[in-house]
């Protein structure tokens, strides 16, 4: 009996079942019982339906056409269906291999400051972000090496022992912040003193950290702890983050608001890059001081100048337990099913071959799905067909036909599979950039835009240059397609755009870049002057309108007072026949005002006023009093229609202006 337990526990060990996810299976548990609910609704809704459609001894009837078991087969192929699927999301594992490492490399242990002074911005985006970067950058180029890290404030912890697990020390890296030691302050000698004891347990090898701080030791006792390391051998190489001028430390309130720091007495701290204490620090231990540089250029120099000299040792071979994975089979039986579910017909087989009369058998037509049916067989069978046949992933054709429309200049199609696959693989800021491309060419500048953005997420350098730059040159082009409608909208995006190029330029100084800068920082000042030209063109303008409305009120003074004194004419001649004796009088006195210099009467350029004028007469002449014969009014109509005579003579010749005002002279 215990020889048998014996065995099968060996067989069990060697089997070395289980799941790699573990947590789906009671997703999965749920989802059963869910699914199981839903069939048990669903059948009692359809039972209650059918007692309202047919009376209770017609349902036998009915029904018989139906058949129970395969019904019931239905919802069991759906419900282990639903199971075995979440089974495959569990990663189950059956038997295992053994993979051997034997690695020739170095120990290299960071140690990073996470105090508040790193928070300047000094270092573009601050301190400690750019050290972020700088060393996440260089330890992909250490593949070999054993890596450790360090966190120090006021304090220090070691977040990483040495360790060939690079993705466990990039994990530990991006997490670094000036929380990460909750000991305010910098002591960069107990950093020092923690690196001395993490090395003890590696006598044979070469011992040497790697400094990384703006070199502000707030306890003073650095250069002792420099000292008691060089003792034991460890070399420190110092890289100083931030400018000697320094900067601010910026913080945030309560509120949010940002505030800069003070000292203990209420002054602002202006924190500066301390070269002389790192290459004190260097100097003692044997090792050298390089400044990080904006792109990490300090950790290379190091690297290549000094590390990469050093003899390397040969760590212990390495045997890693490798589980297999087998999650295609429950996948596999799991499409099985539903095709399987998707096949079966409800219809019983005895109602089926049962004619429909003793005469003659009722011929049935084949069964033939609608489109949804169709679609949904189709799908199964494709999916089981990708993941049992096909090794590669949909994301990566999508990512791989994108890339070759976007070489056959088909850029609308390329930009659909570039969404497609940076919408499966967010992570990957390589496939926004590249939508980027797509959305460019297709004349998508603002989708573009976006995609450059997202693309900046990403922790390499020369992307972050790149969409940079090209997202400056989609801010270009997105402002020269608004400049007839929006001329302020131009000006903005193509600020923007200077902004960017600025960004890629301390990322990298590039020919091109440095070249669309001036061109765009041309266009821009050019479109600045003609804003200003066209605003004082429309001022003038403006002006100039005012004075022509002035003009026209003062001719209207004018016709007006032509139109009284023809009032005043015609008001003579009626005293000139009431009083005979005063007649020539008034007539020379009322026809020599309308004379010009060459005695042509001034009357007639203007029809308008000489009608508003003739009708005016007129109306006066019907109220008037003094009119008592018909030999009067009949001179008087004469009168009238030889002055109506002039005025269209004098527009048929074309003098249509008003007549000169009066003068005012009397000689």
């Amino acid at each position: 009996m215990v020889e048998e337990g014996t065995v099968i526990s060996n067989l069990w060990d060697r089997l070395d079942p289980g799941f790699l996810d573990p947590i789906w299976l009671l997703v999965g548990l749920l989802a059963i019982v869910a699914v199981v609910l839903l069939e048990i609704g669903a059948w009692r809704r359809r039972k209650q339906a059918v007692r309202l459609f047919a009376a209770s001894h017609l349902l036998a009837a009915l029904t018989a056409s139906v058949s129970s078991h395969k019904r019931l087969l239905k919802r069991i192929l759906l419900i282990a269906a639903v199971g075995l699927l979440f089974t495959a999301m569990a990663r189950p594992h059956l038997l295992f291999d053994w993979q051997e490492e034997n690695r020739t490399g170095l120990d290299i242990l960071f140690a990073v400051d996470c105090s508040k002074s790193m928070l300047t911005e000094d270092a573009k985006p601050n301190r400690i972000e750019r050290a972020k970067l700088a060393i996440s950058d260089f330890a992909d180029q250490l593949p070999n090496n054993r890596l450790g890290l360090i966190a120090f404030a006021g304090d220090a912890f070691l977040q990483t022992p040495l360790t060939l697990d690079h993705d466990a020390f990039q994990t530990a890296v991006r997490e670094l912040d000036t929380d990460t030691i909750p000991r305010p302050g910098t002591d960069i000698a107990t950093a020092i003193d923690l690196a001395v004891d993490a090395l003890k347990s590696q006598p044979n090898n070469a011992k040497f950290m790697i400094l990384v701080t703006d070199g502000e030791d707030l306890e003073g006792r650095v250069l002792d702890a420099a000292r008691i390391a060089a003792q034991t051998g460890l070399k420190i190489y110092t890289v100083g983050v931030g400018t000697p001028d320094g900067d601010l430390i910026p913080e945030r309130d309560d509120s949010g608001a940002i505030q800069y720091h003070h000292d203990a007495e209420g002054n602002i701290v202006r924190s500066k890059l301390d070269e002389a204490t790192l290459r004190q620090i260097a100097s003692i231990t044997g090792g050298a001081y390089v400044p990080l540089g904006q792109r990490g250029e300090g950790l290379e120099e190091i690297y290549n100048r000094y590390v990469a000299q050093l003899p390397k040792q040969n760590f212990e071979e390495k045997r890693t337990k490798i589980p297999i994975e087998r999650f295609e089979w429950p996948l596999a039986l799991a499409i099985l099913f539903l095709m399987w579910e998707f096949l079966t017909n409800e219809r019983a087989r005895s109602a089926m071959t049962t004619p429909a009369s003793p005469a003659a058998p009722e011929r049935r037509p084949r069964r033939r799905r609608n489109g949804a049916e169709a679609v949904t067989a189709t799908s199964v069978i494709a999916a089981g067909l990708l993941i049992l046949g096909a090794p590669v992933p949909a994301r990566a054709l999508d990512a791989a036909t994108g890339e070759r429309d976007y070489k056959s200049g088909e850029y609308e199609e390329a930009l659909d599979n570039y969404r497609q696959a940076a919408t499966d693989q967010p992570d990957r800021s390589e496939l926004e950039y590249n939508r980027g491309d797509a959305a460019y060419k297709s004349g998508q500048y603002l989708e573009a835009e976006e995609a450059y953005r997202k693309a900046l997420e990403t922790p390499d350098l020369n992307l972050q240059e790149q969409a940079y730059y090209n997202l400056g040159n989609s801010q270009f082009r997105h402002g020269e397609a608004l400049q007839q409608v929006d001329p302020k909208k131009t000006i903005d995006m193509w600020e923007q755009a200077l902004h960017s190029y600025e960004s890629a330029l301390k990322l990298k100084t590039a020919a091109d870049t440095r070249h669309n800068y001036e061109v765009v920082k041309k266009r821009l000042e050019q479109l600045k002057q003609q804003q200003q030209q066209q605003q004082q063109q429309q001022q003038g303008s403006s002006q100039s309108n005012q004075n022509q409305q002035s003009s026209s009120g003062s001719q209207s003074q004018q016709d007006q007072n032509g139109s009284n004194g023809k009032n005043q004419q015609n008001q003579s001649g009626q005293d000139k026949e009431n009083n005979p004796s005063s007649g020539s009088q008034n007539q020379n006195q009322s026809g020599s005002p309308n004379q010009d210099k060459n005695g042509e009467t001034s009357g007639g350029k203007d029809k308008d006023a000489q009608m508003r004028a003739y009708s005016q007469s007129r109306t006066q002449d019907q109220q008037d009093p003094k009119i008592r014969s018909r030999e009067e009014a009949e001179a008087l109509l004469d009168s009238l229609k030889d002055d109506e005579h002039q005025i269209n003579a004098r527009i048929m010749n074309g003098d249509t202006e008003p007549p000169p005002p009066a003068s005012g002279k009397d000689w």
